[in-house]
């Protein structure tokens, strides 16, 4: 044998091999390391002994190695890896490497080298792989799945920045009722009380995203995200909310499916050069708002004027009878309404009408009509003169039963001689015409003579003129009678 030579400045745990043999530097002295000889060939042991622990390897002809012992591992307690540097158990075939597990003799698991690259971790029977982190188990993977105790996290690749990679949390599943994979949540007696799941049903290449929630002992659809980008919110089994978008429109969809099904979308995009925002059922569009401030309902586009905000209402259909309503609602405190509108009549007028009390539409219809030729025409009158009263009334109405008679006009000959009438020019003030010359009165002329003519409102006049018709009636008969009297003179 030759002679040893052992380092002289060893460092500590530093290992010296001379001879087949091996010793370590403790710090203090050289230890010599066990040596483990022999084998086994067919599954005979032929001497691979260990201290303390008796038997420890078995090698078949066929290649399968055998690991018996203590829990402890071969080196006993002592054993630290980063003392020993970095060591391997090598485990090699044509076919895959398997790892075998056993636990009072019988197979327990496997960790199996796949063909593919892959690794394959199998559990025998009915067994499971748990996840322990000191001592507390963290996640177990059974039969029925994967369960988790704590916070599951999904976390990227570190490449964000060159390929989009986010953290992802990826599940599969496939059954005839069409799932692609399903994320459960579970209360601790196994309770299913909320889902996310992918789901294809019969839409080609499409798979939706669905949320599903637990109540009343079921589980119900919330929320789906289909796979060409519509997003719809179900709040129960017959009212739903759908997000799409379509063209150059974006959607949202409310629809009851239940008694009195109906659905509406609300829908923005641009359109003939505007964005517009609108209301639409099954029917077409009811209401659209344009990015001009521009109003129509019944209309898909709103009308645009120079310098105006238009409020538009009726679709202006040719092929059948319809007509734009304003309808104005005015309460009377005592729980009721006194209902009028303004509407097309569907021969060129703009007619006010009176609807009634109520809702009934019972009132006096027709009151004022405003034709294409621009003239005015009030349905409650028939012919007569159009006057005010002090409070701004237009009537043409002279029936006694509309009156309350006190008595005589006296106002006649005098009074008409008291006044003179005019020529003038509306002022800027009047807001009028100011370049007709007209003939008439001055309110202020009239006012000592004809009071009864004079109205005054917010400091100013104004006049009516049957006071002055009602004076030269009067005059009339005065002068009649002196004439009747001058030639009954002349004739004595």
């Amino acid at each position: 044998m030759a002679a040893l030579d052992f380092p002289s400045s060893p460092s500590l745990n530093q290992v010296y091999t001379a001879n087949g043999y091996s010793w370590k530097w403790n710090g203090v002295s050289w230890i010599s390391l066990p040596t483990i000889t022999g084998g086994s060939i067919n599954d005979t042991t032929i001497g691979a002994t260990t201290p303390s622990t008796g038997a420890f390897t078995t090698l078949s002809a066929s290649g399968q190695l055998t690991v018996t012992g203590a829990a402890q591992n071969a080196f006993g307690s002592s054993f630290t890896p980063t003392a020993w540097g970095v060591s391997s158990v090598d485990i090699n075939h044509a076919s895959g490497g398997l790892l075998a597990l056993y636990y009072g003799g019988s197979p327990k698991g496997y960790l199996i080298a796949l063909s593919g690259g892959g690794i394959s971790v199998n559990t025998q029977g009915a067994g499971t792989l748990d996840f322990n982190v000191n001592g507390t188990q963290r996640a177990q993977i059974s039969s029925t799945g994967l369960a988790v105790t704590g916070t599951l996290t999904a976390t990227n690749s570190g490449t964000a920045a060159a390929n989009m990679e986010v953290g992802r949390l990826a599940f599969t599943f496939s059954n005839t009722a069409g799932y692609g994979g399903a994320l459960n949540w579970a209360t601790t007696g196994g309770t299913l009380i909320n889902r996310i799941a992918a789901e294809s049903q019969n839409t080609g290449n499409n798979v939706d995203m669905v949320f599903s929630t637990y109540s009343s002992n079921t589980l119900s659809e919330r929320m789906r995200l289909s796979g060409v980008g519509i997003l719809t919110v179900q709040s129960a089994s017959n009212q739903t909310a759908a997000f799409k978008s379509s063209g150059n429109y974006s959607y949202l969809r409310l629809q009851h499916t239940g008694t009195g099904a109906c659905t509406w979308d609300l829908y923005t995009g641009v359109g003939s050069g505007t964005t517009t925002f609108g209301i639409a059922d099954s029917g077409g569009t009811r209401m659209a708002i344009n990015s001009s401030g521009n109003i129509a309902l019944c209309m898909a586009t709103p009308i645009n004027l120079t310098n105006a905000n238009v409020v538009t209402i009726g679709d202006g259909s040719t092929s059948v009878n319809r007509v734009g309503v304003l309808y104005l609602r005015s309460g009377n405190g005592a729980g009721g309404s006194r209902d009028f509108s303004w509407e097309g009549d569907g021969a060129g007028s703009i007619v006010l009408k009176d609807r009634g009390y109520n809702g009934g539409n019972n009132g006096t219809g027709a009151i004022i009509g405003i034709p294409y030729s621009g003239s005015i025409r009030f349905y409650t009158y028939g012919a007569g003169t159009l006057v005010t009263d002090a409070s701004g009334n237009i009537t043409a109405s002279s029936d006694a039963r509309m009156k309350d008679v006190l008595g005589n006009f006296d106002r006649g000959l005098a009074a008409i001689c008291g006044i003179t009438p005019k020529l003038f020019k509306w002022n800027a003030e009047s807001g009028l015409d100011r370049e007709q010359v007209n003939a008439g009165f001055v309110a202020q002329d009239v006012l000592p003579h004809i009071p009864e003519a004079i109205h005054e409102k917010d400091g100013r006049y104004s006049m009516s003129d049957r006071p002055l018709i009602a004076a030269l009636v009067n005059a009339v008969k005065e002068l009649s009678a002196r004439v009747a009297a001058l030639e009954g003179a002349a004739k004595a």
